[in-house]
């Protein structure tokens, strides 16, 4: 199968493949507990986006930063209302 280009057009250079947004197609095992899990748990439907899905999460969850490592380093004003925070957060208009 040839990559397709930007356009949906089939494009390489040599040896090696580029795939511009249409997904890389690989073959992989998966632990049929933990994919069996996965599924009750998110309720998607096929392993494809249960895959995706398992991804984006990785990638949030390394994103975000460990409160503790802030520890020292930031300071709050004196007056600052977590609770009122997140209630403005919660509250859409």
């Amino acid at each position: 199968m040839k990559p397709l280009g930007p356009n949906g057009v089939a494009s390489s250079t040599g040896h090696e493949a580029i795939f511009w947004g249409y997904g890389m197609r690989t073959n992989v095992v998966l632990n049929d507990e933990l994919v069996a899990e996965a599924f009750a748990l998110t309720g998607v439907q096929s392993k494809k986006e249960l895959i995706n899905l398992a991804l984006r999460e990785l990638i949030r969850v390394r994103r975000k930063k460990d409160l503790s490592e802030l520890a020292g380093r930031i300071s709050l004003r004196d007056d600052f209302d977590h609770k009122a925070m997140r209630a403005t957060r919660r509250d859409p208009g």
